[in-house]
């Protein structure tokens, strides 16, 4: 069954001024595959009538009024709707990042947001509420449409006609309201907080703060560039229609993301894959390692891989441990390639080369430990 989902957002794009005042974007939604679009539109349309009369439920119309927002989310959560929440941090995105521009901005969002939903739930019914003019409405169903393969609809309403939208405006209000120190997170609790599912952008953990390095330390530089790295690469490639670089950019999402929650973990390629591709075709570990491990590494991105599987490197540890496995898998192989090159040049008395043009890459790196 597909599952219905509402979708509103509070804050703005910008990320420049005064951030301190505006410092949250959050994009909320409320889903349900388990109950008919008639059985939500009843129950949020009792809630709306019950605090709005025949006006619009708003989170701005709710204002400081803390046990009125709480009853209302009290209300909300007592109708067994799914809540997701996306929460971005402005003031961690530089000014200088491709996220100044609303338009892209928005995309990025919204397809952060509605990949973590495609990954987690069958064919979705999306409604949102209108932002800008229309034919940027149209112009972001088209990116959506390209870039989404489990969508059934997807459609924009003002939130004044649905009942369902002041729902999800009044969830994304009450968050960045929370996150912003307006009120206190009491407030969220009514919707089972922190149970419930935020997901955040950049990721909010910061791994310096549960290291011993020291800032400007080796395992502190190792660490920094890696993130770098990681973001950079999920922001130049988050809106590419390649299969193969939708794959790694998720699988660099779902890296990056747990990196956060543990940098110490290692994640099999089965794993990723299926975090990546959830009821879908099996992405192979032999396609994983081609298309998606070894491209991000050819692009600068820093993984490092153990026998325990792979991860972002933490420290100059994580790093030693990758050139220690590659040199083991490596070297000999080098080694057995340099002692036939050598038999049988003397053979052929110097007039065969294995290491011809057509492995000119291979002769090269040999040639650097050789005389040859």
């Amino acid at each position: 069954m597909a599952a219905n989902i509402f979708v509103d957002e509070s804050g703005n794009l910008e990320i420049t001024g005064d951030l301190d005042s505006e410092p949250y974007y959050v994009i909320a939604c409320i889903y349900s595959s388990s109950h008919s679009a008639e059985v939500i539109n009843a129950r949020c349309t009792e809630i709306v009538v019950r605090h709005a009369r025949d006006g619009e439920l708003k989170s701005s119309s709710i204002g400081r009024n803390l046990s009125r927002r709480k009853q209302i989310l009290r209300e909300i959560a007592g109708c067994d709707f799914g809540i997701y929440v996306l929460v971005v941090d402005k003031r961690m995105i530089a000014e200088s990042s491709g996220l100044r521009y609303r338009r892209s901005s928005y995309k990025f969002y919204h397809s952060l947001f509605f990949t973590y939903l495609e990954s987690n739930l069958n064919v979705l019914n999306v409604l949102a509420d209108q932002y800008g003019r229309s034919e940027f409405m149209e112009s972001f169903k088209d990116y959506i449409d390209k870039r989404m393969q489990f969508f059934s609809t997807f459609s924009f309403q003002p939130s004044s006609e649905v009942p369902e939208l002041q729902i999800a405006d009044v969830i994304s209000g009450s968050v960045r309201r929370a996150y912003k120190g307006d009120d206190s997170f009491e407030a969220l609790t009514e919707l089972g907080y922190p149970a419930i599912p935020i997901q955040h952008w950049p990721p909010t953990r910061v791994v310096d703060e549960v290291s011993a390095e020291a800032p400007g330390s080796e395992s502190d530089l190792v660490r920094r560039l890696a993130v770098e790295k990681a973001r950079s690469f999920i922001l130049n490639y988050a809106e590419s229609s390649e299969d193969d670089r939708k794959l790694q950019v998720r699988s660099l999402r779902y890296l990056l993301h747990e990196y956060y929650v543990d940098p110490s973990r290692f994640f099999s390629r089965a794993e990723i894959a299926r975090s990546i591709s959830p009821g879908t075709g099996r992405v192979s570990d032999d396609y994983m390692s081609r298309n998606v491990i070894s491209k991000l590494r050819t692009e600068g991105v820093l993984l490092v891989s153990t026998d325990a599987g792979l991860k972002i490197p933490y420290s100059m540890d994580d790093i030693r441990q990758w050139l220690t496995r590659v040199s083991t898998q490596v070297v000999p192989y080098l080694s057995r390639v340099e002692l036939a090159r050598q038999s049988i040049l003397v053979r052929s008395e110097n007039r065969i080369d294995i290491l011809s043009d057509e492995h000119s890459e291979l002769r090269r790196f040999i040639n650097r430990n050789s005389r040859v």
